[in-house]
């Protein structure tokens, strides 16, 4: 099993410090460590589920917004099918967490052991920094789940996540390290089955295989102890290219040509055009990105044309209560989701019918930034023919103008001789139905 992989002694891993690639990798790996790790606190990404939202990039989505996130979702998955066919496992070795924290460990690893016969105290330090990472990371990973207002008091459930998030992470990080890349990742597993010989990858130039001296310092470097003289696309080949500049530094001190290198399949003779040279070398890689920009602009579109403000009303006709003095008050469920990043005020006018006044809600109302809020819209008449009016509901929302909703309001029978005041219950015709 691939989850059993030995590993190669962190210790002994000979990290080429001085390539060109390894230290690019290295910036764009701290790049992405701190773009994840501040990503919740700058509203980057965020579910908040205090108040049920999702947050991209500052923008506020509800839970039950389907379309939006059923978008966002499919288009996920369209990106990281495009990724893995084109792009192979780049962003394993160069990008994925785990690769950089595995990695971490073993620097620490090399620091307090420095090579030598590990001592209680070098080990002690080398667990207690790995540990304190885990802790870290876990941290952040809990503040992914958390509103803003709860970070400086974060609720008993969190601080049990981030207990156990801290645990899981420990035993990775010192433990299963790159096996987790190997035998687990299901990103990894799906590379597997989606990439043929054209995905980009760390290849090894076949046709100039005699120039390879045997000094083994590919595999030496290599973080899961990989041979890439065997063959390339192997799930234990993470794309870290750390093997690619120790075979230019040894070679390239002889004067010859390093044999590894970033590809999409063996060297070609033939020049390539500019598209080829992207990766979308086929029909089947044109096709896929060109679904997955069409996806990626119908998610845009719906970012860009979603109403800052949002409002819904309900009728609610088997609470119409019918009065004595002749008024009838209508009930209704006014729904207002607000996309704002502050709050706002809003007031209720009703318009269509002789008399029409709007009981609830008084006066301007206030919602916060972000808010889902529902509340009680009581409208009263005086008693017309029996059936349904059509009437439009105004509501004046600060900043953003005048929202018209078109409602029905429901005159039941006459009130019985029963009725003494308002809040009878009124009757009415099962035929009208409600809308």
């Amino acid at each position: 099993m691939r989850f059993l992989l030995a590993l190669p002694d962190l210790r002994k891993i000979k990290v080429p410090k001085d390539g060109r690639r390894h230290r690019l990798r290295r910036a764009l790996q701290l790049a992405t460590s701190l773009l994840l790790l501040a990503a919740p606190f700058l509203g980057l990404l965020r579910v908040d589920l205090l108040d049920r939202k999702l947050v991209v990039f500052g923008a506020r989505f509800a839970f039950s917004e389907f379309a939006i996130l059923y978008a966002v979702l499919i288009v996920s998955m369209f990106v990281l099918f495009m990724g893995a066919l084109i792009h192979g496992r780049l962003w394993c070795g160069w990008m994925c967490p785990q690769t950089t924290l595995s990695e971490l460990t073993g620097f620490f690893q090399r620091k307090f052991l420095k090579g030598r016969t590990p001592k209680n105290s070098g080990k002690l330090l080398a667990h207690a920094a790995t540990i304190a990472v885990a802790m870290l990371v876990a941290a952040s990973l809990v503040s992914y789940f958390l509103a803003p207002s709860q970070y400086s008091s974060p609720p008993l459930a969190a601080w049990v996540l981030w207990g156990i998030a801290s645990t899981l992470l420990s035993a990775d990080l010192l433990v299963v390290r790159h096996r987790f890349c190997v035998g687990i990742c299901p990103y990894g597993i799906l590379q597997g089955v989606v990439q043929d010989p054209n995905t980009l990858g760390v290849v090894f130039d076949l046709q100039r295989a005699n120039a390879c001296i045997d000094c083994s310092a590919c595999v030496r470097s290599c973080p899961t102890g990989f041979d890439i003289r065997g063959g390339s696309f192997d799930m234990k080949c993470i794309s870290c290219g750390d093997c690619a500049d120790s075979c230019d530094k040894v070679l390239n001190a002889k004067g010859v040509e390093g044999l590894i290198a970033f590809r999409f399949g063996q060297p070609t003779q033939t020049k390539r055009s500019f598209l080829a040279r992207l990766g979308i070398i086929d029909g089947k890689r044109l096709l896929i990105v060109a679904v997955a920009s069409i996806a990626i602009t119908v998610v845009v579109g719906l970012f860009l044309t979603r109403a800052p403000i949002s409002i819904k009303i309900a009728s609610q006709f088997e609470q119409t209560e019918s009065s004595a003095d002749g008024l009838v008050t209508n009930h209704y469920s006014l729904s207002i989701r607000s996309h704002l990043e502050h709050a706002v005020s809003f007031e209720v006018e009703a318009s269509g019918l002789d008399g029409l006044e709007v009981l609830a809600p008084v006066g301007p109302v206030s919602i916060a930034a972000g808010a889902d809020a529902k509340f009680e819209l009581l409208l009263r008449a005086p008693h017309g023919p029996v059936g349904g009016a059509d009437i439009q509901v105004t509501v004046h929302v600060e900043e953003q103008g005048d929202f018209v909703v078109p409602v029905k309001f429901f005159f039941p029978s006459a009130p019985t001789e029963s009725a003494e005041s308002v809040g009878n219950q009124a009757t009415f015709p099962p035929e009208q139905g409600r809308t």
